[in-house]
């Protein structure tokens, strides 16, 4: 009989789920040019952000291209990661009550072109960061200026592929840690990129990877009893996720040249603001998803993420 490795990371979203907290990943395809719009939802119980979109590509019959890969090949010593710090407590966050019309909690996207693509890469290095601290940095502030009721400090959930760090049985399984980032107003996105930085020489990330296996010892009623006490607590503003940049024979599936791929997190009611990044074929899709306990609606969503691109685009917007 085949033995199935315990995924003791997806035994967290099965605790959320038994909360009442939906764990899908959502995917969609843009293809105007072609079949339209197509959307599809992975359990994250089962995949992460990359798992799931390996599972859709092989669905699709789709070549896979080379899959992304930590810089680490094994776990660091323990002295290392245990003196790594620790996340840190949720906090209070002024949220607006903006009572939007229902539905709540839908996904919205916007896809960028090859040259808005590339200007936007531009752009990070031009205000001496990566991608993703430039993508995080815009969004926090669009987060504040439009979901917050004052521009404030607050922490992300910034998520870290383990591919090549630790071995499994399966590459779409539930293969990403993280650490927490607090974000500030008047950060600037090299401060921010510097910050990342350092929490990853910290080994952060293998902290939480390791205490994320608790379920190990603690079993699924240990974990349950875990989860649930920290939805009861202070929360954080969102779980920041980007899936990188891939080159796909989207053709293989069907889809036109010009179609964007999009993906968005779960969310959950203590880390609110669901989002997604990925890059295909040239072309920056981003998707914001805003959880239904902050009751915000879609016009809400659409312009928080519309402010998101604004903010990309525009000339100055580091200040």
């Amino acid at each position: 009989m085949k033995v199935v490795e315990k995924d003791y990371i997806g035994m967290w979203y099965q605790a959320r789920r038994r909360c009442g907290i939906d764990d899908a990943i959502h995917f969609a395809v843009m293809d105007p040019d072609g079949v339209g719009e197509r959307y599809y939802s992975i359990p994250h119980r089962h995949h992460d952000g990359i798992g799931g979109l390996l599972v859709l590509l092989r669905q699709w019959g789709v070549p896979l291209p080379p899959v992304p890969r930590s810089r680490q090949s094994a776990s660091p010593p323990l002295w290392q990661w245990l003196r790594a710090q620790g996340a840190p407590p949720g906090q209070p966050l002024p949220w607006r009550r903006l009572r939007g019309p229902e539905p709540h909690g839908q996904v919205e996207t916007i896809c960028f072109d090859p040259e808005a693509t590339a200007a936007i890469m531009a752009r990070a290095k031009q205000e001496q960061g990566s991608l993703n601290s430039l993508l995080l940095h815009r969004l926090h502030r669009a987060v504040g200026e439009t979901l917050l009721e004052t521009p404030s400090t607050g922490s992300w959930l910034y998520p870290v592929n383990m591919r090549g760090a630790v071995s499994r049985a399966r590459d779409d399984m539930n293969l990403s840690s993280g650490f927490y980032v607090p974000v500030a107003p008047e950060q600037s996105v090299a401060a921010l990129y510097t910050t990342l930085r350092e929490r990853l020489r910290q080994q952060q990330h293998w902290r939480f990877w390791h205490l994320a296996h608790v379920g190990r010892w603690i079993g699924e009623r240990g974990v349950d009893w875990l989860c649930r006490r920290l939805l009861e607590g202070p929360g954080h503003i969102g779980s920041f996720s980007n899936l990188g940049v891939w080159r796909l024979d989207l053709g293989a599936a069907g889809f036109s040249d010009s179609a964007c791929l999009a993906v968005c997190g779960p969310g959950s009611p203590n880390h609110p603001v669901a989002n997604g990044a990925i890059i295909v074929n040239g072309r920056l899709t981003l998707s914001l998803r805003v959880d239904a306990s902050l009751t915000a609606g879609r016009l809400a969503t659409r312009k928080c993420l519309n402010l998101w691109r604004h903010f990309l685009l525009e000339e100055g917007a580091g200040r």
